[in-house]
């Protein structure tokens, strides 16, 4: 009795334990792709530059998606600002963060200080990274977790993309050195670029589209490259330190704010 009711759980928990394993290789091993089009609708162009025109005549959508369109995002630009959720067939709705506005304005005098105050915390912040900055071990962690980034953006960069259209910046000058900056970047976007030129208008009438994916499980190698690295996790502690400084007379000046409102209320209650 007691040996079948332990195969029983046994069995339980390596079909708990197949199921977790499972999960666990589709979020590592399954790509999440993701796809942006973008474009600029401006064929006339005008003799004159409006940013409020490229503005308006700009459209950006972003798609996400993971394990065949299980789960995907999706945003609009020019649109109601928050991304739709779809889950298989589902579109679950999702609440914006309502922020309380405050009654009263604070006074000439208060924002004078704040701005006195913010002044002080920015110069204080900079002279403390300077000397951070300094140590060399400081500058190889620098260096590392730069290293970090580089191959990380080289993760996310998309796959395939193409830019074309026409663009014109008004002025033959700047018109020709545009498009000889363009000429160098040319070993790179090869194949990927075709945008022909407008010398005498501002034009901007652009088509972009570029598909790319991540696989977690690199930006997983990447994170615990950063994790186990000494000079790294060196630098982290010591920011964390000084915010920690840093927070320790706000938060004083705080309770003292605090206690003396309390007091008054107690004056006032008399």
């Amino acid at each position: 009795m007691i040996f079948s009711i332990f195969s029983v759980l046994l069995k339980l928990l390596l079909v708990l334990l197949a199921i977790v394993l499972v999960l666990l290789c589709l979020i590592l091993f399954i790509p999440v792709r993701y796809e942006i089009r973008g474009e600029i609708n401006d064929p006339d162009g005008s003799s004159d530059f409006d940013a409020q025109k490229l503005l308006d005549n700009s459209k950006v959508h972003l798609k996400v998606s993971w394990l065949l369109h299980f789960l995907g995002v999706r945003l609009d630009f020019p649109g109601s600002g928050k991304p739709d959720l779809r889950i298989l067939w589902f579109h679950p709705s999702l609440k914006p963060v309502s922020r309380k506005q405050k009654k009263n304005a604070p006074s000439e005098d208060k924002n004078s200080s704040r701005k006195r105050g913010i002044y002080d915390s920015i110069v204080k912040k900079l002279k403390a990274a300077y000397r951070l900055f300094r140590k060399q071990r400081t500058q190889r962690a620098v260096r590392k977790a730069a290293a970090l980034l580089r191959r990380f953006a080289g993760l996310l960069l998309p796959r395939r993309w193409n830019v074309e259209g026409t663009a014109g910046l008004g002025d033959p000058a700047a018109g020709a050195k545009l498009f000889e900056v363009l000429g160098l970047l040319y070993p790179w976007t090869a194949g990927h670029m075709d945008i022909q030129p407008e010398f005498m208008l501002y034009q901007f009438d652009l088509h972009f589209h570029a598909k790319g994916k991540l696989y977690l499980f690199m930006v997983l190698v990447l994170l615990l490259e950063a994790l186990t690295d000494r000079d790294i996790r060196s630098l982290a502690a010591k920011t964390g330190a000084l915010r920690r400084e840093e927070k320790a007379p706000r938060e004083k000046r705080k309770n003292g704010r605090g206690a003396a409102r309390a007091a008054q209320r107690g004056e006032s209650n008399v």
